[in-house]
């Protein structure tokens, strides 16, 4: 990029910072590549990169065919799996790809749940049934003997993107009544410490299923969101020196969530509420 292509592109980086940040070193490079090309009209290279991306993603689907179902029917699907995940997509939605590779993860690495994909437009008579109104996209339903358990609307970006996947299927694997039992000790935890669970539901109840699932599998609840399976980290955690401040700590001392979401300060909730409205 000559200096008035690096003037502009800073002045675009300044506007979307926070996408920005967001972005892995290789995703930047094609990012610059693009603006700069866009700049000087250079269409002929941005069409050429789009082909080489193209053809190494059919290279991949060629090697490593996807585990992930492609669906013509989600009630055949849901009647021949006990557990199943459904991704509602189509070709043109772009945030419907975030959830692609925590679904082919999900698909290849467990057995017990059964996930599969369908494309709205290809079949939108069968569709329209899972939709509560506007037929609104990413979607993801969880299904256990064909009754829903799960509904994720939008989407997260990367780790959040696996955690949400993965908690669905933990969701499906754990009985209600098992689950209902961690929600109360989660909610007395809350009132005694004068914390708020998440209001986000999608977030509190694939915390509290992740919960329910380590209860029942180790016996003890530890929290989702930390690799280390130590009494520290029992959920909620408490400090580990050099690492961790420890939920009562962190909410208090930053007035917002703990490290992995469930209780947060209540002026923090407040603000969650409020954003999830508008």
């Amino acid at each position: 990029m000559n200096d008035d292509e690096i003037k502009e592109f800073s002045k675009y980086l300044a506007e979307h910072k926070p996408k920005w940040n967001d972005l892995k070193d290789n995703e930047k490079q094609t990012v610059s590549f693009i603006y700069s090309h866009i700049i000087s009209s250079n269409f002929d290279q941005i069409f050429a990169m789009l082909e080489k991306l193209n053809a190494q993603v059919e290279s991949l689907e060629v090697r490593l065919p996807s585990a992930v179902q492609e669906l013509e029917s989600v009630e055949d699907f849901i009647k021949k799996y006990e557990l199943a995940i459904v991704d509602f997509s189509a070709e043109w939605c772009v945030p419907c790809y975030l959830y692609d590779a925590p679904l082919e993860k999900l698909a290849r690495e467990d057995k017990e749940v059964a996930v599969g994909r369908i494309d709205i437009d290809k079949h939108r008579d069968d569709v329209k049934k899972w939709f509560n109104g506007a037929m609104a996209i990413p979607l993801l339903l969880s299904f256990r003997k064909g009754k829903i358990i799960q509904r994720v609307t939008g989407v997260f970006k990367g780790q959040k993107a696996f955690d949400t996947v993965k908690w669905m299927a933990q969701r499906l694997k754990v009985p209600d009544e098992e689950f209902q039992k961690t929600l109360k000790w989660a909610e007395k935890v809350a009132e005694k410490k004068n914390w708020i669970l998440n209001p986000n539901k999608q977030i509190r109840e694939g915390l509290i299923a992740a919960l329910t699932h380590s209860r029942l599998t180790e016996k003890v609840g530890y929290c989702p969101c930390k690799k280390e399976k130590i009494p520290q980290n029992i959920c909620p955690c408490r400090p580990v020196e050099g690492k961790y401040l420890g939920a009562d700590k962190k909410i208090e001392k930053e007035k917002g969530c703990c490290y992995c979401g469930l209780f947060c300060h209540k002026d923090y909730a407040k603000k969650i509420a409020k954003a999830l409205i508008s």
